[in-house]
């Protein structure tokens, strides 16, 4: 999904750890060398979600027993292994 600025009208501040912004820093690098461009930390968190919005539209997306963090994971790991 390709989201036009004029679309995006509300902004999320979310508190995150030192290890997570580490993480999209690398993941940032790892898009340039692989033949990419070098993405922002938020257009990488947009793609995030829009791919587990599009599991969801799809029906793929299954979030039984989610309670917290660790089973949300869980359950998001699962629903992106049925897609292999």
């Amino acid at each position: 999904m390709n989201q036009d600025k004029e679309n995006l009208k509300y902004r999320l501040n979310i508190p995150v750890s030192e290890e997570t912004i580490e993480f999209l820093h690398k993941v940032s690098i790892q898009t340039k060398s692989a033949g990419g461009k070098k993405l922002y930390k938020t257009t990488l968190i947009r793609g995030f979600i829009d791919a587990i919005k599009e599991l969801d539209e799809k029906g793929l997306l299954d979030l039984k027993g989610a309670k917290d963090v660790e089973s949300l994971k869980r359950c998001l790991i699962n629903s992106f292994r049925r897609i292999r």
